[in-house]
């Protein structure tokens, strides 16, 4: 298993032996556990695995919203003026206050850039994921689907380092999920951001990946990295070939082991 990229270029992310372990009052509990890897600058690189195994918590540390027990990891910046990190969760967090302009300029102004250099930057980004015209509406006023585009728009304007996902199309139905998984890829293209994606969907991990973790159940730690060595640019048509069949098949052989594993687990603390 090589939990390095192969491109041989700069890491943008390099995590070595992380651990973390969650303590309470009668039990500890063991999160993640010797876990290391990187990540090149411009990678897109997911990260699938068992529920229960980690993924979460690995993403928060690596925002530095929760301190590793164990272990480091390092971001290396290209421009210090710029945010480290910024993370999209499943669930919008969209400023119910806030129009869907000022939602997309929040970070921006949090930095101080000027008035109109934020709102030239929120309106192109909101023309990228298909809201121009909706600048002026509230989170209430708009669709799930319509909501997380906006959350998407205002991380990547917000220009970081690394974006981090956190499954933020999985609460999403079905055909919006297969627009905004283009419309994803079609900004990173065009960004060149470096992107680490939690999901559980293997079909969504190797339609948009360069390479994809999988996680052990818990503790959770890297069991395999896989290449993703099929053609881009992918649409959703990308999943009838036959590569991409093939390897979705050799990951769920992999990951429904370490289902099984985590599954066997939970029964045995329920009795």
């Amino acid at each position: 298993m090589s939990t390095t990229p192969s491109s041989g270029t700069e890491p943008a992310i390099t995590a070595t032996d992380l651990g973390k372990v969650y303590r309470g009052e009668h039990q500890n509990v063991t999160a993640l556990k010797n876990l290391s890897f990187s990540v090149s600058r411009g990678e897109f690189f997911s990260i699938v695995g068992p529920s229960g195994c980690g993924k979460s918590t690995l993403l928060r540390i690596i925002a530095r919203l929760i301190d590793a027990t164990t272990g480091d990891f390092q971001v290396n910046s290209q421009d210090q003026g710029r945010p480290e990190n910024s993370v999209v969760f499943q669930e919008h967090a969209l400023f119910p206050w806030r129009t869907v302009q000022d939602n997309v300029e929040f970070g921006l102004e949090m930095r101080g850039v000027p008035k109109q250099e934020r709102s030239d930057t929120a309106q192109d980004y909101l023309r990228k994921v298909g809201l121009e015209g909706f600048e002026n509406l509230y989170p209430h006023q708009l669709s799930g689907g319509m909501q997380q585009r906006v959350n998407i728009s205002r991380a990547f304007a917000n220009d970081p380092e690394v974006l981090l996902m956190d499954e933020p199309l999985g609460a999403l139905d079905a055909q919006t999920r297969f627009v905004l998984q283009e419309e994803l890829l079609r900004i990173w293209n065009e960004e060149n951001k470096t992107i680490i994606y939690i999901t559980h969907s293997l079909e969504e991990a190797i339609l948009m990946s360069d390479r994809i973790g999988l996680m052990t159940s818990q503790p959770g730690t890297l069991k395999d990295v896989y290449e993703v060595d099929i053609p881009r640019p992918r649409t959703n048509k990308t999943r009838n070939r036959a590569d991409f069949n093939e390897l979705h098949s050799e990951l769920w052989d992999s990951l429904e082991e370490e289902v099984q594993a985590s599954m066997e687990l939970r029964r045995a603390e329920s009795q």
